[in-house]
Order: C-alpha cells, then sequence, then structure tokens
C-alpha cells in the first residue's frame, strides 16, 4: 500500500506568521494544536502540543486562586456588625509542582510549558442568586485579563443573612465562581483519506482519451469526479463543524484540486506539442504515462490531505474566592 500525507499549507489561515525563530515563544507566531491533547497522567491540566515546534506544550491553568507571591495585591476582608466587604484578588496559574510533574510525564524541561494567553473572557459568575439581593453588590472585571495580570473581583453586603454565609465561605476554601475564555488556537479544519486503485483509473482514462491522446485539466477534473461518485476514487472526510460553511467549501474544493493533482503527477506527463483548434477554457493539455507499470501497491493508492485553520476556542476555568 502506498500512502502519503499531505499538509494544505495555501489553506493554512494567515493568522499564523512566518514561523517561530529563536528559542523565544511569541505568541501571535506560535500557536497550540487544540485537538491534540496531550496525555499528562493523572495532573488536572490541560496541555496541548505547539503547531510547529515538537518541544513546545501549552497548558490552561484550572483555577484563578488567591494571589500568594507577596503582600503587594493581597485580598481584603473586611466585616462588622452591618456590612461584609471583599476585594479578591487572584492570578490564572497552575503551581510549580503540578508543572513539574507534567514536564517529567511528557519528558520535557519545565521551561517548555508555556501558559496560552486569552483573547478574551465573559460571563463570569460568582453565586449569582445574589444579584437581584437590592442590599449585596458585585462588580466584576469584563475581562479576566492573562498570566500576569491581577484579577479583581469586589463583593459587598449588608444583608445579615448573606453577610454570614458568604463570610464563611470566603475563610474555608473560597467562593466557586466560573469564567468563561477564548484563545486563539489551531485545529484541524478538514481531513480527507483519498484511497484509488491507480489501475482502474488508468484503464478509464486511457479507453476515454481524445482522438488525440490528449487530456485537459477541465477533462481531467469531469472524469476524476466521475470516478469518485462511482467509488472507483473513495473519501473519508473528517470537518470541523464549527467552521462557517462557506469557508469549509473552498477548502474542500482546494483538497479536491490536490487529489486530481495526485492523480495526474501518477498517470500524466505535460505535453509540449499542442493540436490545432481553440484552447480558452481548457486548462493545459496532458497524455498518459506510457511507462506506467501495473503493480499491487497502485492497486491501493491512499493519501491523506489535511488542513489546519486558526481559530478562537473556548474553555472554562474557576475563580475561587478566598482569603488564601
Amino acid at each position: 500500500m502506498k500512502t502519503k500525507t499531505y499538509i494544505l499549507k495555501p489553506i493554512l489561515q494567515a493568522v499564523i506568521l512566518a514561523g517561530i525563530s529563536g528559542v523565544s515563544i511569541d505568541s501571535a507566531q506560535a500557536l497550540p494544536r487544540v485537538d491534540a491533547a496531550v496525555e499528562t497522567g493523572s495532573v488536572p491540566v490541560k496541555v496541548f502540543p505547539d503547531h510547529e515546534r515538537d518541544d513546545v506544550y501549552w497548558y490552561i491553568p484550572i483555577s484563578i486562586d488567591p494571589w500568594t507571591r507577596n503582600s503587594q495585591y493581597k485580598s481584603s476582608l473586611y466585616e462588622n456588625d452591618t456590612v461584609l466587604s471583599f476585594v479578591f484578588r487572584g492570578q490564572a496559574s497552575v503551581n510549580k509542582e503540578m508543572l513539574e510533574e507534567v514536564a517529567e510525564n511528557i519528558g520535557v524541561p519545565v521551561g517548555k510549558l508555556v501558559p496560552i494567553s486569552y483573547e478574551r473572557s465573559e460571563n463570569l459568575i460568582c453565586q449569582n442568586f445574589y444579584a437581584d439581593n437590592p442590599q449585596t453588590k458585585w462588580i466584576f472585571p469584563s475581562s479576566i485579563g492573562n498570566y500576569l495580570e491581577v484579577l479583581p473581583i469586589s463583593f459587598r453586603t449588608t444583608d445579615p443573612q448573606v453577610k454570614e454565609e458568604v463570610s464563611y465561605h470566603f475563610n474555608h476554601g473560597g467562593l466557586g465562581c466560573t469564567v468563561g475564555v477564548k484563545f486563539k488556537a489551531v485545529s484541524t479544519a478538514y481531513k480527507l483519506k483519498f484511497t484509488a486503485n491507480m489501475n482502474d483509473i488508468y484503464k478509464r482514462f486511457e479507453s476515454a482519451a481524445h482522438a488525440q491522446g490528449l487530456w485537459w485539466e477541465v477533462d481531467l477534473h469531469a472524469l476524476t469526479e466521475k470516478l469518485r461518485r462511482e467509488k472507483i476514487i473513495e473519501i473519508e472526510a473528517y470537518q470541523d463543524d464549527t467552521l462557517p460553511d462557506s469557508e469549509f467549501k473552498t477548502q474542500l474544493k482546494a483538497a479536491w484540486d490536490e487529489v486530481v493533482s495526485q492523480i495526474t503527477a501518477n498517470l500524466f506527463t505535460r505535453t509540449l506539442k499542442l493540436p490545432d483548434g481553440p484552447m480558452a477554457g481548457r486548462g493545459k493539455a496532458w497524455s498518459l504515462r506510457s511507462d506506467y507499470r501495473y503493480s499491487e501497491e497502485q492497486n491501493h493508492y491512499v493519501a491523506i490531505l489535511q488542513s489546519k485553520s486558526v481559530s478562537l476556542k473556548e474553555s472554562l476555568i474557576s475563580v475561587r474566592m478566598a482569603i488564601k
């Protein structure tokens, strides 16, 4: 069986820039492959390989926890008989022990683990059943920021029942919140497995050749499509359903053009001497290879055609509103 894999570079969206140079990681150029999650053992951290570099891995923190590095951004809680106010300050993070375990499990230095930068966040929810209470106020940031930024959330209540309940949570593990985040990542837009019997295809082209023994590009496309309908050429397709329909159709057409290109390269040679007559709209002229050799290998020709795209992916992380 003859198997080839083709990554259709022209289809890769322009948002992926020229590539990665040097050892530093530039998030505008380097992106995670989110459809190729890495096994991390029992560590509860999502880890993805880089879309180009084999030695770089990206991770998403499991939660935003209270700031602990120093006292500069320490959370503060104030309460008396009538009021409770809490200013939470936290940062998205994975603790050092977790990162070291992940690095060991996948066999890379800790320095090759890179946090995924958020493009934006939305739907920050912290016990929203208090939202309609006129004695209770929340202030949420519109975006949670990234890994070097501090997330502030402010809470204040004069309701005695709410005050007692949230005070307990703030001091015993934290009030649970969630936030949706979106980040830029690479994923498979589509993947096609093209299987064909080249021997049969050669015979079909041979029997359908024009009087001059020539084929034009427009005819190659037409007969190849007919062979696909007759299942002499078979295609198994995977596609990303989140892609806009128009974009997917454009990519699928490009992939089909590549199928025709593979058949042409295997069975035909360019013809330099062209027949007389109009050529407009017919494309380049080709002739069947005279040196084509029938073989069992050509009887089971397989090619993998795939394209990657860049889009905003979604994830959900927790916010643990606590004193420490």
